[in-house]
């Protein structure tokens, strides 16, 4: 059934509605705290999010506009307003949550506008993805849908629901020393640095004793590009001591949803495969 006045012109006027409803929330409520939704309560309101929009779906016959939102046009229109606000990140300097002042366009990630609209896209990919999977059927056009859209929703929970668990802290450590993040004990053993002739920095790493909660220790090299891992814990070599050797910065990176988002990654490829392949196939056979 055609969803007639519900096209991508009304999809761009919904979206400058969300814009214009962000800046209000912007206004008189500050900038979203994602640290609300940690886990397990990102995964609640995603799962909350998932079951309203199922049970949406299966009134799309009576109400035109839940039908729109698993329409091509309500995509293309949020796309579009995704594009323009991702632009408008990458003209403005990012100063995170800090660039509070309204309307909060240096600290998107935490903006209302810019959450808005994700949200919106996310609501149009997984009300596209119930419509093509009821009925219940399986066909390889089917499967490479499914497996894209899949992909892409999965993608964008792990960078919205997802970002409330992202932590990132620099560590300043001496020698000798050794600093806590995320229950884990790092002792910095020792610290080599290397230069050419010139003076400029070739190589410099850090010689680390990993402490865990159980009581084990691990001894880890860190270098330049070679982070080491434990779980969703990433300790990266940051920096070092001007004077070669004072002490060591390293930046400990935990992001317990990367891998969900390489499985969106993954998916999304797959389903673009399977297209290729399908596409390619009917064409050989004409």
């Amino acid at each position: 059934m055609p969803v007639k006045s519900f096209d991508i012109k009304f999809g761009l006027v919904f979206g400058a509605c969300l814009f214009a409803l962000g800046l209000v929330l912007q206004l008189l409520i500050g900038p979203v705290d994602w640290s609300v939704l940690h886990c397990p309560w990102n995964l609640v309101t995603l799962a909350a999010m998932v079951a309203v929009l199922l049970v949406l779906h299966f009134f799309r016959d009576r109400k035109r506009f839940i039908r729109w939102l698993s329409d091509m046009s309500c995509a293309t229109a949020a796309l579009l307003w995704c594009a323009a606000m991702t632009v408008l990140m990458g003209l403005l300097r990012q100063r995170g949550v800090s660039a509070s002042a309204w309307p909060g366009f240096h600290g998107m990630t935490s903006n209302w506008s810019f959450i808005l609209m994700f949200l919106w896209l996310c609501t149009s990919v997984l009300m596209a993805l119930f419509r093509l999977s009821f009925p219940l059927s399986f066909s390889a056009k089917k499967i490479a849908f499914l497996s894209s859209h899949l992909g892409i929703l999965t993608m964008l929970a792990a960078g919205t629901f997802g970002s409330a668990d992202f932590s990132s802290a620099k560590l300043q450590v001496e020698i000798g020393q050794t600093v806590w993040n995320e229950g884990v004990a790092i002792e910095l053993k020792d610290f080599e640095f290397e230069a050419y002739d010139d003076g400029t920095p070739k190589d410099y790493r850090s010689y680390v004793a990993v402490h865990m909660p159980d009581g084990t220790v691990e001894d880890a090299v860190i270098e330049v590009n070679k982070p080491y891992s434990h779980g969703s814990l990433k300790v990266y070599q940051s920096g070092y001591d001007p004077d070669k050797g004072a002490f060591s910065i390293l930046e400990a990176v935990r992001d317990p949803w990367l891998p969900a988002a390489f499985v969106g990654i993954m998916l999304t490829l797959l389903g673009a495969l399977l297209r290729f392949f399908r596409i390619a196939g009917a064409s050989s056979k004409e």
